[in-house]
């Protein structure tokens, strides 16, 4: 399906659910679509879906993990990248393909391709550029929306450099405010041996980890297991000579409290790998001519992602272990907590 003519052009959000409806339909065996995870602020569906070789009944033990795109509106290559990538998983398990079936008999993986899909119809019918969710805020005369994208727990790094309401980060009123970010909040974390995240964003061509919202990688050692998974992406996603990923914290960018990776990532204790990935680019706009090309490096860094992913819930796994028997790793248990943190329950029953 990734030679398709879906892909010559970028699509609006009817177009794609008709394509990834058709590649369900023709690979039962294989994807599986979960109608409503979450909702949006208008009231659209935000659906899910799997791709998995586990057959109904059967008994398996696989880890899972989660790829999100388009929480921005415009970032229409990010999406595309992430349809793309969902295609070639289908062919390549189609075809029998030992990278793709050696992949599944050890993962199920979940994607929900388009988070801010009131936003992504607005960017289609009215404003290109358009960023946020359409919950909108009147300010100064002008209306805002939500950054989905600075939504996220824990409250502790919510919105700690306080922006005015007419933003485009402006990031709500506390976490997981939106009805998107609540449902997708409640989804991922019922997802059962969650080793991984990926959340798509457009462009430059970097791959971050957390923390955008404070200096440095996290606690040792999981800082720098988290730098070598980057980098090993980054290379995976660098197999042209004129595309050259880099990796970095989040923070190299530009501070910012309440993003996806990093709520993630501290809520899961450090255990579960969280990354940004922007795919390359120098802009929002982009040719319909690059979709492929796109596509086809994140389809690469994503597969060496879940490779990665491995090799940390394994090294996670040591590590506790090793706590259990051996007094002397007690700081390192001692470190990873010290990101825990408990969310107040006090803010649940007020999404909008």
């Amino acid at each position: 399906m990734r030679i398709s003519p879906f892909f010559e052009c970028f699509r609006p959000s009817h177009e794609v659910f008709d394509f990834l409806d058709e590649l369900t339909e023709q690979n039962p065996e294989f994807m599986t679509k979960y109608e409503n995870v979450s909702i949006s602020y208008e009231g659209r569906s935000i659906p899910a879906f799997k791709i998995s070789t586990s057959k109904d009944g059967e008994e398996m033990e696989k880890k899972t993990l989660y790829t999100q795109a388009l929480i921005h509106a415009r970032e229409w290559q990010a999406g595309a990248a992430t349809f793309f990538t969902m295609a070639s998983m289908l062919d390549d398990l189609r075809a029998g393909k030992a990278e793709a079936t050696d992949l599944f008999a050890k993962f199920d993986w979940y994607f929900v391709p388009i988070v801010n899909i009131d936003g992504y119809q607005y960017t289609w019918e009215v404003d290109r550029m358009w960023r946020t969710s359409r919950h909108l805020v009147e300010r100064h005369g002008q209306h805002w929306g939500v950054d989905l994208n600075r939504n996220w727990p824990p409250e502790e790094y919510f919105n700690l450099d306080p922006s005015d309401v007419d933003a485009e980060t402006y990031p709500g009123e506390y976490p997981l405010s939106e009805p998107s970010t609540a449902g997708l909040f409640d989804f991922i974390t019922s997802l059962d041996g969650l080793s991984g995240l990926v959340d798509m964003h457009t462009f430059g061509g970097v791959v971050l980890r957390p923390f955008s919202n404070q200096a440095g990688g996290g606690a040792e050692p999981f800082g720098s297991r988290m730098k070598a998974l980057g980098e090993s992406v980054r290379k995976a996603l660098s197999t042209q000579p004129d595309v050259q990923y880099i990796s970095e914290t989040g923070a190299f960018l530009y501070k910012a409290y309440g993003c996806f990776d990093d709520g993630m990532f501290l809520h899961y204790n450090l255990t579960v790998p969280t990354l940004t990935i922007e795919v390359e680019g120098d802009d929002f706009v982009s040719p319909q001519s690059s979709i492929r090309p796109v596509g086809r490096n994140i389809y690469l860094g994503l597969r060496q992602f879940a490779h990665e992913a491995l090799t940390y819930s394994k090294f996670v796994e040591e590590q506790y272990s090793d706590t259990d028997t051996d007094t002397d790793s007690e700081d390192a248990e001692l470190d990873a907590s010290s990101y825990s943190y408990s969310y107040s329950e006090s803010n649940s029953d007020s999404n909008e």
